[in-house]
């Protein structure tokens, strides 16, 4: 196996992929710490929403594991769901109405983005297998990224008024 892993990709990175891997180590710390900051703050801005009925995020004290985060995390990241009254057409809204925040499948990288399960990760589940996994209609997943938190918080203020 490790001999045909070596020989379709090679042995060693290639110089640009190494240059790209060491540049971004640089300033990684800087990115994780704005993931976590805006994270916290997203998390904490969507409980006080009344439109937003749970939000599932390891850093907020109301969280169910809240006493497992504190024992074993210092931050609670930039990943985190909430869901939203009025169920899949309400999530729908929220989606089309986003601008800065990308509606996206991908979850992970220095812009935020939003994605809605029910029609992403878990579309081929049976919406009985769905609500047994915990993936509501209204769920949504957010990747907080590194942009001003200004500008996210003005963002979610929107396109939850819709």
């Amino acid at each position: 196996m490790h001999r045909a892993i070596h020989k379709n990709l090679g042995g060693t990175v290639n110089a640009l992929d190494a240059w790209l891997v060491l540049r971004g180590l640089r300033t990684f710390a800087l990115r994780m710490e704005a993931h976590n900051r805006n994270g916290q703050a997203v998390a904490e801005w969507l409980l006080r929403r009344p439109v937003v009925t749970r939000v599932h995020y390891p850093g907020l004290a109301v969280s169910s594991q809240a006493d497992i985060f504190r024992r074993q995390m210092d931050h609670g990241g930039s990943l985190l769901s909430f869901e939203l009254a009025g169920g899949a057409e309400a999530a729908c809204r929220f989606l089309d109405r986003i601008n800065v925040i990308v509606h996206a499948v991908s979850l992970g990288g220095m812009e935020s983005l939003a994605t809605r399960p029910a029609m992403s990760s878990h579309r081929g589940m049976s919406p009985e297998a769905r609500h047994r996994a915990g993936v509501s209609d209204s769920l949504i997943r957010l990747s907080v990224g590194v942009e001003a938190i200004e500008d996210i918080l003005a963002d979610l203020e929107q396109a939850l008024a819709g």
